[in-house]
């Protein structure tokens, strides 16, 4: 029976959670990493027949497939290759990335938070985005959520989910270039 194909991003998500405990909580020691690490690359590998290299260091979890590669960091900073222009709401903070590359693309998902009104995060975007050479697709709001469906030359190129909490403003910027 042929096993299924199972999409690169999941694979490297299924490693994310896996390995999150041992990579980023403090005190876990380098022989932990390792087994982790040596574990998910062996049940990977198992499951897709294709070689995996996973990379634990830093608060940092890598992998890498034929298809791609990927990288996710807790807190963390913008990616250097994110796309210049994108408007970045003023103090808000990086809570997460992650970064994949497959088929020629890279994907950018940048988790965010903020102290200020839901309200205003999403009037920046639909204000700055279109400043910044992204057109808004489609806009789905609610009272508690905005999605801002991005077009860029002609072609989707990601979206802005926004969402309000208790006491923060919380959003995910997904972009592919």
């Amino acid at each position: 029976m042929a096993r299924a194909k199972i999409p690169f991003l999941s694979v490297f998500l299924i490693s994310t959670f896996v390995l999150i405990a041992t990579a980023i909580l403090p005190g876990c020691s380098l022989i932990a990493r390792k087994v982790a690490e040596e574990t998910t690359e062996k049940a990977i590998e198992k499951e897709t027949g294709k070689e995996t290299e996973i990379d634990v260091s830093k608060g940092k979890v890598k992998v890498r497939t034929e298809e791609g590669k990927a990288e996710f960091e807790a807190g963390g900073k913008i990616p250097a290759d994110f796309p210049e222009e994108f408007p970045i709401y003023k103090g808000s903070r990086v809570k997460g990335v992650i970064r994949t590359e497959s088929q020629g693309k890279v994907q950018f998902n940048i988790n965010f938070a903020t102290g200020d009104d839901f309200s205003k995060v999403v009037a920046f975007y639909k204000e700055k985005l279109p400043d910044a050479g992204y057109k808004i697709g489609t806009i789905t709001e609610t009272n508690e959520g905005a999605f801002l469906y991005l077009d860029k030359g002609g072609e989707n190129v990601g979206m802005v989910v926004i969402n309000k909490e208790k006491d923060k403003t919380v959003f995910t910027v997904t972009l592919t270039k």
